[in-house]
């Protein structure tokens, strides 16, 4: 958890990071959300090492004083909301974060569309069967998609020779490419 949390840290630049890049950071930090230790079903509500990265983005978060700082961590928590969800137990407070930030950062245009951005990820997640569980953390090309609120191209061939590049985004299915 403490090496987590250091990586949270310097990713919302609030302790120094050395040589590593903001994507080298996010991909730490979503590995260990991505690693699901084997469940005590007898124990279904247990925390993951991914509920700890949200409760402790959120707590970054929570009155932060540095604009910055919290756009940062607001970007950090919207790459998890398309990554991974937190538990029955901790998923309305993330909700209720997400929610809260619209009204409490009205006048911080980044901060309320990073919020609201986590709202529709975290919804397309709960809708995805368990079979299309992310296994990888985020290429950078996703990070980058979210960090600058625009979405990713990819170029896809054709058999007849011919190509197109197309919009998408870390919740594009494959039924959609297709179409």
């Amino acid at each position: 958890a403490l090496d987590i949390f250091r990586a949270i840290m310097k990713y919302m630049e609030d302790l120094p990071r050395g040589k590593m890049s903001d994507v080298e950071l996010v991909q730490i930090i979503m590995q260990y959300g991505l690693d699901r230790p084997e469940q005590d079903m007898s124990a279904p509500q247990q925390m993951t090492f991914a509920d700890e990265i949200y409760c402790q983005i959120m707590k970054q978060c929570n009155s932060n004083p540095k604009p910055d700082s919290l756009i940062k961590g607001f970007e950090l928590l919207s790459i998890c909301c398309g990554m991974f969800l937190p538990c029955e137990a901790l998923f309305p407070y993330v909700i209720a974060f997400a929610m809260t930030a619209c009204e409490a950062y009205a006048n911080n245009e980044a901060v309320v569309n990073l919020a609201r951005d986590c709202l529709d990820r975290i919804a397309m997640q709960k809708q995805l069967p368990e079979t299309m569980v992310r296994r990888l953390p985020p290429s950078s090309q996703e990070i980058m998609a979210v960090v600058t609120g625009g979405q990713m191209q990819q170029l896809v061939y054709f058999t007849n020779s011919q190509s197109k590049t197309i919009d998408i985004d870390n919740s594009t299915e494959i039924i959609e490419f297709v179409e």
